[in-house]
């Protein structure tokens, strides 16, 4: 209890705190991970109870999982507890991994993927560039975000896609630009600008293509 207490009183948000952007960037930052991660669960649900992987990115799920995971490390180098919330999300994105992965068909590259991407954590743990590492893995996270407006397009259907998920991404992404501004991260209101983009074009994929015919 008191490494916990010690951690909260070391974090940027602690030492900052009061009537400022950053409090209130980051507070609303944290309240939208908490949404998220309903929706993340919905989305599990939603596969599971359809027995139904259509339409589903195993390709940016993958890599959120091991992103993130890196991004909890990242967190502490920084002492953020706003990060390090937000990269407590790996485990449900390894949740709907599992779960699209056992009712969709995957190729033998989708299969491996993770194991791929565990260069990612390990390039935050062991650079010394930090910064560029969180830069350039975010970069290849808005790729795989748009994997999944390409899925969508590809099935001409937006099939299981859960479309709260990708609206808790995107709206969050404002308040995390904020952020990255007030901590002088310049790393974080950049990723988060270019995911904005990212998750609109694959909300905007998933409204055209919409059917209506899995229900969650």
């Amino acid at each position: 209890m008191n490494a916990i207490i010690e951690y909260l009183n070391g974090t940027i948000e602690f030492q900052n705190f009061g009537f400022n952007w950053m409090t209130v960037s980051a507070t609303v930052a944290i309240v939208f991970t908490i949404i998220q991660a309903m929706s993340l669960k919905k989305q599990i649900v939603r596969v599971v109870n359809n027995k139904n992987g259509k339409s589903i990115s195993t390709k940016w799920h993958a890599y959120a999982t091991m992103n993130l995971a890196s991004v909890v490390y990242y967190s502490f180098t920084i002492n953020s507890l706003a990060i390090l919330i937000t990269g407590l999300r790996t485990f449900e994105h390894a949740g709907i991994l599992l779960s699209a992965s056992m009712y969709k068909k995957t190729t033998t590259l989708e299969k491996v993927l993770p194991i791929i991407f565990l260069s990612i954590p390990t390039m935050m743990i062991f650079s010394s560039h930090k910064e560029w590492v969180f830069l350039v893995s975010h970069l290849a996270n808005c790729c795989a975000i748009l994997s999944q407006a390409w899925e969508i397009y590809k099935n001409k259907n937006s099939g299981c896609v859960e479309k709260n998920l990708l609206i808790t991404y995107m709206i969050p992404c404002i308040f995390w630009i904020i952020y990255g501004f007030c901590i002088d991260k310049w790393a974080v209101w950049v990723v988060s600008g270019l995911s904005f983009i990212s998750l609109g074009i694959t909300l905007l994929v998933w409204y055209k293509f919409n059917k209506g015919e899995i229900n969650g």
